[in-house]
């Protein structure tokens, strides 16, 4: 019995955390860092995604400045007495088209 009393009586030594921290500390590190890169990357998509945008859009504002101008035109004849004009206002009236003033477009 002395042995194996003599066995259970051995120190174990001590842990010491550094293993346990560094391993914590650089799973971190590294997950950080693939945020980081993760967020670097769609941010890039994001302005290409952006600049291929910028074109369509101006040629939408362009568009939409041209039947802005042509509507208060007739909008304009129509007040004026132009019957063909007359018609298309009241027209588009009926489809729930609502045409800007002239001082409204003017102060575009």
């Amino acid at each position: 019995m002395t042995q194996a009393s003599s066995t259970l009586d051995v120190e174990l030594p001590a842990r010491r955390p550094f293993v346990p921290l560094a391993l914590l500390a650089l799973s971190i590190v590294v997950w950080l860092g693939s945020q980081f890169w993760f967020h670097v990357a769609e941010r890039s998509r994001l302005i290409a995604a952006s600049a291929t945008q910028v074109q369509p859009v101006e040629q939408a504002h362009k568009v939409r400045a041209a039947l802005d101008a042509l509507a208060t035109t007739t909008q304009r004849l129509a007040n004026e007495g132009s019957a063909s004009a007359k018609t298309v206002v009241d027209e588009l009236a009926k489809r729930g088209v609502t045409i800007n003033s002239v001082a409204a477009s003017a102060a575009r």
